[in-house]
């Protein structure tokens, strides 16, 4: 279809899961001189403390010239309570590995910035109170205009307690890679996971899932990454973290494969939000939000997946689910799923689902598709469509 808008209303619908294991990675965590107040490493066994920075109100920075946690060990951030925020930059060439735990005190948010890369291993897991964010960007900007560079950073950098509000790029960023592998369909190893109603969000370069699941339970996923010079908006509301790309500037690609899964379904809902040049589904790969198995979801209110790809989205032999799995006499309204790009992809048996369990009504699915819709291989029963072109 050219240049159609195409709605779909579907009500019955499948769950799709998914799982994984990886690789031993390199460790090393080297602070740098950059910082007026300098991080410490401590080892004590398998963990390395790392201490020391540089506060500034509830803001904590830190610098690295290598930052890369190894298969069984612990970077552990000893922060003040008190913290809000903590920055980390690596300023050296290297990529960071990290296979090993990250853990930080009270609910701090952690943010991650190497414009190198960053290999999340099958055993990378979380311990933070807050949200966190990975990204390859080049720096991270505030409020009052200043900002956190790991391409230049300074001897006597001005660092600053207001809010973050951006992630700036100065080109072509690193790659963001998950090489969890799957072990067993009936079985979960932990994954990459922040605590309920947080935001978990991976920024590139490109963004690769190979394998593995990305899971923030009634919090928020984001996706995505810029190719060009840009500025990427950051917004904090409570503990969710929201990202808004830039109109006309190139993005970067976000595949997942392998059984790779994002999960944000919980019994508070969720979201996940895919800003990408081209996303490409396949291997039984899975997004999945909604409001899980619950007696009383009374309040609950239901997020969305919405995925916006200047160029092509497919969807080979995965599914894409927004589900309520609600009992009982509450009536709960479904989340959405909401497609927009040039070209839409369907085939090998994947899936579009938005259905609920309970007396509430499902969610819509909406794709608006400049260029052309391919459905090819799915099964359209249970699927009413509304097309105009």
């Amino acid at each position: 279809m050219k240049g159609c808008s195409v709605r779909f209303w579907l009500f019955n619908g499948c769950t799709l899961l998914a799982l994984f294991p990886a690789q031993p990675t390199a460790a090393q965590i080297i602070p740098d001189a950059t910082l007026p107040v300098n991080s410490t490493i401590t080892q004590a066994g398998n963990t390395r403390i790392i201490e020391g920075g540089t506060s500034a109100g509830s803001n904590l920075f830190h610098s690295f010239q290598e930052f890369s946690v190894p298969t069984g060990g612990t970077a552990f951030f000893n922060n003040a309570l008190d913290i809000q925020n903590i920055f980390s930059r690596v300023t050296g060439g290297s990529i960071s590995n990290i296979d090993g735990l990250i853990r930080a005190n009270g609910n701090a948010n952690l943010f991650r910035l190497n414009p190198n890369g960053i290999i999340l291993g099958r055993n990378a897991r979380l311990n933070i109170g807050g949200s966190f964010l990975a990204s390859t960007a080049n720096s991270i900007v505030f409020a009052d205009g200043s900002f956190f560079s790991a391409k230049t950073p300074q001897a006597t950098p001005l660092l600053t307690i207001s809010v973050p509000i951006g992630l700036q790029y100065g080109g072509v960023a690193g790659s963001i890679v998950n090489q969890a592998r799957v072990t067993n369909r009936d079985n979960f190893v932990s994954g990459r996971q922040v605590q309920l109603g947080n935001t978990l969000a991976l920024v590139g370069g490109d963004v690769r899932l190979e394998g593995g699941i990305l899971q923030a339970p009634g919090g928020r996923v984001e996706l995505g990454g810029l190719a060009a010079a840009g500025i990427i908006r950051l917004s904090i509301d409570g503990k969710i973290l929201r990202l808004n790309f830039p109109e006309g500037v190139a993005r970067t690609d976000v595949f997942l494969n392998n059984i790779a899964g994002v999960l944000v379904d919980s019994t508070a809902g969720g979201d996940i939000a895919i800003n990408a040049r081209n996303l490409a589904m396949s291997e039984g790969s899975t997004l999945l939000a909604g409001i899980a198995l619950s007696l009383d979801p009374s309040g609950t209110v239901a997020g969305n997946i919405e995925i916006n790809a200047t160029e092509q989205v497919t969807i080979s032999s995965g599914a894409i689910a927004n589900l309520i799995g609600t009992v009982g006499i509450a009536q709960t309204k479904g989340g959405d799923i909401n497609i927009t790009t040039r070209s839409l992809s369907v085939k090998n048996g994947a899936g579009l689902s938005t259905s609920t369990l309970g007396l509430g009504n499902g969610g819509n699915i909406s794709i608006i598709a400049t260029d052309s819709i391919s459905l090819d291989g799915v099964d359209s029963n249970g699927f009413s469509t509304n097309a105009s072109c």
